[in-house]
């Protein structure tokens, strides 16, 4: 084969690359910033939920380095509302709502406002991971998504941080 038919993918300035070929994209944050204590327990409550434990360290000041965007395996970019925020309506991107899927509940995925995204190795013997801040939006409107064949789901995010 010619190398030069499969060029090798190279990643942009400052991304960084993470296991099964998720990468965070700039822009980013220089230096950490101490986070909200909502968003504080809602780390730990991941954490729990999957039997780890913060360091003492990161618990006694939480703080995160946030980025802007997250590029997917499947090669789509998921944008942050922290980057979106300051941009004129006109410019204002969607796609920082995001559809989860997990496991558990296949057959019924929530919807998500993405905050920001951030890398964190928040317990000491961790390797660092790529993790996304986000606010799952409340159940879709049942009478309306059934009138529109389950086409439009409307649902508002549970805590409104960031609407007025």
């Amino acid at each position: 084969m010619l190398p030069a038919l499969f060029p090798t993918e190279t990643l942009p300035r400052g991304a960084q690359e993470f296991a099964n070929g998720y990468v965070l994209l700039h822009k980013q944050e220089r230096r950490p910033h101490r986070i909200s204590n909502a968003e504080a327990e809602a780390i730990i409550d991941f954490l729990r939920a999957a039997d780890l434990v913060a360091s003492d360290e990161w618990l006694c000041t939480p703080q995160v380095a946030r980025w802007a965007r997250l590029r997917l395996p499947t090669g789509q970019v998921a944008r942050s509302l922290w980057i979106e925020e300051g941009r004129a309506l006109n410019k204002i991107r969607i796609s920082h709502n995001v559809k989860i899927l997990s496991p558990a509940h296949e057959e019924d995925p929530s919807f998500a406002e993405v905050w920001y995204f951030f890398k964190s190795r928040l317990c000491d013997e961790e390797d660092e991971q790529a993790l996304a801040m986000v606010d799952v939006y409340g159940p879709p409107d049942r009478n309306l998504l059934a009138e529109s064949s389950n086409t439009l789901a409307l649902a508002r995010p549970a805590s409104g941080k960031y609407n007025s």
